[in-house]
């Protein structure tokens, strides 16, 4: 049996790679600070990310993640996670948007505070968001 050691692995246009890259694994994740104060159309502070270029706030309550790089189809799998003083909300993947919400180039989600009047959009402290696919 061989081992193949390397710094990092790259593409030809010069992007850095996972490797290896396999089918299910997480194409994409971010760990971000919410929209709470953050004006429509402006980029969230990213904490930490793994093929995430940016996250933009563009309303209340509506997001859009960013790929660095295109995800290999629009079938993958978003998974969400939040930290907010209460724990009344629920994210999902914004299919009242305008054109296409999953993309291999971005995901469009929004936050609703569940327990409001008809669940109304609201901003979120942190939100932790994973893509899975192949």
């Amino acid at each position: 049996m061989s081992t193949l050691k390397v710094n990092n692995l790259q593409n030809i246009g010069g992007t850095n790679l996972l490797a290896p890259i396999q089918s299910g694994s997480a194409k994409a994740w971010v760990n971000v600070n919410g929209g709470s104060g953050v004006p429509a159309g402006n980029n969230l502070s990213i904490n930490d990310s793994f093929n995430v270029s940016s996250v933009t706030d563009t309303g209340e309550g509506k997001y859009t993640v960013t790929f660095s790089d295109p995800l290999g189809n629009a079938n993958y799998c978003p998974v969400f996670g939040f930290a907010r003083s209460d724990s009344n909300m629920i994210v999902y993947v914004d299919d009242n948007s305008d054109g296409d919400e999953m993309t291999t180039s971005a995901c469009k989600f929004r936050t609703t505070n569940s327990w409001s009047s008809g669940g109304t959009l609201d901003e979120v402290g942190r939100l932790f968001l994973a893509f899975f696919g192949d």
